[in-house]
């Protein structure tokens, strides 16, 4: 457990006017791992995308221990032995994302979704956690999501996570990146999203089927807990820490812009030094399974012909590439 965190927190802000339910909602935590084009032939490999996770997922590995708990990691990749990730407490179950949405109902919506495109993965995303988790009943949670506090039960209960954005105006903002829902707010949500799919306008703003529906549908009307969460555009992790002498959080999300503000830093070392900030204990763990860096450049090559026109995924493979340089020459990383 987090030792330095107050009782007081567990009487938290609700949202909704019903009485909040102490029994579990949530068996255990799940994530998602899904290609960029779910309704393809599954032929992108794995391997790229667990190895550039390769240190968040150990890191989960060793916190769902500590939570008496484990991850289900949800993929719908091409899995080879370049994907094995045999850490504790971490499973993987490939599911057909196609078929999920043909199970909950999509089939109009579907004609549209595939219009969608490279620019509609971070939907896709978005609606196939829903579906997840109704399915399975588990509590979702993103990769880079670091848990301060490690008291299973709390967490198994509905809850949102909510980043505080600013204090002084009392700014806050519901968030997709970590949840355990019952499933009438699971079915409300993805309602929602069919409604607003069907509305047949390709003009989306970036959090409208993510944050801000999640605005829209459990306000007023699901008696939701909601559990604090740095500011995901804060990337110092001196101001991190301070703001969690203030706020207390359950957990932390450690964003892109966090990550990439410390890009000399591996993940790994980002936790430790935040951890040490907070008077936290160092986690133990477990040895690097990973791919080698070759092995890790051809199946990235490989999955990136397979969308020739995929302009922002070679940026984002050049990108990536220039931090590992990068950090190979700091001496950061091996």
């Amino acid at each position: 457990m987090g030792g330095k965190h107050r009782i007081y927190l567990l009487f938290p802000l609700f949202l909704g006017k019903m009485a909040y339910c102490t029994i579990s909602t949530c068996e255990n935590f799940m994530s998602i791992l899904s290609t960029r084009h779910p309704w393809s032939d599954n032929n992108e490999s794995c391997a790229p995308i667990f190895y550039e996770l390769d240190d968040q997922i150990r890191v989960l590995s060793t916190q769902m221990i500590s939570l008496d708990s484990t991850l289900t990691i949800f993929t719908n990749y091409n899995i080879s032995n370049l994907c094995t990730v045999d850490y504790p407490n971490i499973i993987i179950i490939v599911f057909d994302a196609l078929d999920l949405l043909r199970e909950y109902g999509f089939k109009n919506e579907l004609k549209i979704m595939r219009s969608w495109g490279n620019v509609g993965y971070a939907r896709i995303s978005d609606i196939l956690r829903l579906l997840l988790a109704l399915k399975f009943k588990k509590a979702y949670i993103d990769f880079d999501i670091h848990f301060l506090n490690t008291t299973r039960s709390i967490f198994m209960k509905q809850f949102v996570g909510a980043a505080m954005w600013d204090d002084r105006k009392n700014a806050i903002e519901i968030t997709n990146s970590a949840f355990c829902l019952e499933s009438d707010a699971l079915e409300d949500l993805i309602k929602f999203a069919k409604n607003r799919i069907m509305r047949n306008n390709n003009t989306y703003f970036y959090t409208e089927l993510g944050p801000s529906m999640f605005h829209k549908v459990l306000m007023n009307k699901h008696p939701v807990i909601l559990l604090s969460q740095n500011h995901p555009q804060h990337s110092s992790l001196d101001i991190i820490a301070a703001d969690n002498d203030l706020y207390h959080h359950y957990f932390l999300h450690l964003t892109g812009r966090i990550r990439a503000a410390s890009k000399e830093m591996s993940y790994q070392k980002i936790i430790a030094d935040i951890r040490k900030k907070l008077n936290l204990s160092m986690l133990p763990l477990p040895p690097s399974r990973k791919i080698s860096s070759s092995e890790y450049h051809e199946a990235l090559y490989e999955n990136l012909l397979l969308y020739p026109d995929d302009v922002k995924g070679w940026i984002a493979a050049a990108e990536y590439m220039r931090d590992v340089h990068y950090n190979i020459a700091k001496g950061t990383i091996l």
